[in-house]
Parts: structure tokens; C-alpha cells; sequence
């Protein structure tokens, strides 16, 4: 005869099972459901209220600055070593900068200030400093591999590797290849839904096109603040980079 509390707890054990399946089932289905790109550029409209003007001085101080690392090549002969040299370490300190861009938007979407420092974050290590070169040098590798297949290879890993940055601010402890790694899983079956968000700031580029340019201190940090949002929404879904 089975005793009444062995068969109590078998019950106990598969409503247990029963909870437990249901829900993965609920993660699931709230992983597999799109992104309301919708939602993510009505956050960034809210937020840059009253902030429209940093968010513009940062994109023009970004912008001095990658021009400031071009001045010295104006100076210098085009077949000497140190003008290669020079347009090395120009283009490798722009990346750092443009690390920090990120890194800034990112920040500004969870609710701090815009602030020129962020641009600069690459530089507190030697470190993370080499890991961020490693990881914008190896996505440069990557796309350029896969576009020799075929053009839309090379555009579908843009799209994938297109998290990277914000991954390794959240974790600047990851390698490169596992930021990219971190990215590739975040971005699968959300890609459509970042290209998307970006057809939604359409009438905004045509803007930029129209006032040549001068939009572009407004637009451009409006989208970089939508698409942080994006990622801090694939985050939600994912519970968190493994």
C-alpha cells in the first residue's frame, strides 16, 4: 500500500512541474515577442526633453574631436611612415571616442546626464582600452569576411554585432569575441525589428538632408537614445547577459 504522503508529495511535485513549465512557456513567448521599436523612439522623445542641447554638444564635441586627430596629417607627407602611423593611431583613438558616444546614450537612456566624460571611459584602463580595440577591430574583420560572400551576409552581421558596445559597458570584463558573441544572441530574431526602429527616424534623416547637416545634432542623438532603449529592452528579455 502506497502511503498518503508519498502520494501527496508526487503531487506536490508535478503541480511543482506544471508551474515551473508554464513559466519557460511565459519567458518564452516574451523573449519571441518583438520589441515595441514604437515604444523605444516615443522613450527617447520623452527623455531628451530638455536635454536636446547636450545631447547636441556631445555629437559636436565627438565630431571636434575626430577632426582634431586629423589636423597633424594635413602637416605631414603622404609617403612618409609616420603619416601610416599617424592615420593608425588616429583612426584607433576614434574608435575610443566613439566607444564613448555609445557609452554615453546608453547612460543618458537609464536616467543619468549627458556628459563629455563618458566620451573618454575607453581611457580609464589599459585594459579595457585594449579590449575595446580588440572588439571594434574584430567586428571591422568579421563584416568584411562575410561581405565577400554577398552583400547582405555582411549587412546581416552589421546588424548582429550592432550591441557589442553596449554589452561590453555592461560587462568590461567580456573579451571581445565575447561581446560580439553576447551580441550575435541578444540581436537573433530582432534584427528586423532594429531596422524598423531605424525606418521610423526616416522623415528625421531626410531633415538632416534638408538643413545639410545642422539636424543631425538633434536627430542623431534622439536615435542613439531610441536605440539604447532597444537594447535595454532585449536586456529585459534576455534576464540579464549570461
Amino acid at each position: 500500500m502506497i502511503p498518503f504522503g508519498y502520494i501527496r508529495t508526487m503531487e506536490q511535485n508535478e503541480s511543482l512541474d506544471q508551474n515551473e513549465q508554464l513559466q519557460m512557456a511565459v519567458e518564452e513567448l516574451n523573449a519571441n515577442r518583438p520589441i515595441d521599436t514604437i515604444g523605444c523612439k516615443q522613450f527617447a522623445w520623452g527623455a531628451m526633453h530638455g536635454n536636446w542641447l547636450s545631447g547636441a554638444f556631445i555629437l559636436l564635441v565627438s565630431i571636434l574631436l575626430g577632426w582634431a586627430l586629423q589636423i597633424p596629417l594635413a602637416f605631414l607627407n603622404e609617403d612618409s611612415g609616420i603619416y601610416w602611423a599617424w592615420t593608425l593611431i588616429a583612426t584607433l583613438l576614434g574608435w575610443i571616442i566613439g566607444f564613448g558616444f555609445f557609452v554615453n546614450f546608453l547612460r543618458f537612456a537609464r536616467g543619468a546626464k549627458n556628459s563629455i566624460k563618458c566620451l573618454f571611459v575607453g581611457f580609464s584602463n589599459m585594459g579595457f582600452f585594449l579590449r575595446i580595440l580588440g572588439a571594434e577591430f574584430l567586428q571591422g574583420i568579421f563584416v568584411f569576411l562575410w561581405s565577400l560572400l554577398l552583400f547582405i551576409p555582411g549587412l546581416v552581421k552589421i546588424y548582429s554585432y550592432t550591441m557589442t558596445e553596449f554589452v561590453l559597458l555592461d560587462h568590461p570584463e567580456y573579451s571581445p569575441l565575447q561581446a560580439i558573441t553576447a551580441s550575435k544572441k541578444m540581436m537573433y530574431g530582432h534584427r528586423l525589428e532594429l531596422v524598423m526602429l531605424q525606418l521610423r527616424f526616416l522623415g528625421w534623416y531626410l531633415l538632416c538632408l534638408v538643413t545639410l547637416g545642422i539636424a543631425c545634432f538633434w536627430v542623431v542623438p534622439y536615435y542613439m537614445t531610441a536605440k539604447s532603449k532597444f537594447y535595454m529592452d532585449l536586456l529585459a528579455r534576455e534576464g540579464g547577459i549570461a
